[in-house]
């Protein structure tokens, strides 16, 4: 997969994304550890505190819906680690295009 190894981190307070690469170990280890020590590694280098990192948690299928008189089933809720609350899972509620990302006041920097 050609993002393999590449990891996102989200700012705490400003609509900014930070992308980079895992390392070896960080990789190796991102079952158990290794998105953590990321997330320290790419604060230390950019002297910071606010970057986390959202990684996969787990898939919940939706039921079929009851009142609904097609066989389609709902799409499956995809939950990640949310960065504002220690121990509580997030789904993503809206997705939008880098450019509009950048046109209502984010960043994003690719850190190699």
């Amino acid at each position: 997969m050609a993002t393999e190894g590449w990891i996102s981190l989200s700012s705490l307070e400003q609509p900014e994304i930070v992308i980079t690469q895992l390392t070896g170990p960080e990789f190796c280890a991102v079952e158990t550890e290794g998105f953590r020590e990321a997330e320290a590694r790419v604060n230390s280098r950019l002297r910071r505190s606010d970057l986390r990192c959202s990684w996969f948690i787990r898939v919940e299928q939706n039921d079929h819906d009851a009142s609904s008189t097609s066989d389609s089933r709902l799409s499956p809720r995809l939950l990640y680690r949310d960065i504002h609350s220690n121990g509580s899972v997030a789904e993503t509620v809206a997705t939008v295009s880098l450019a509009q990302f950048e046109f209502e006041g984010g960043t994003l920097t690719v850190l190699r």
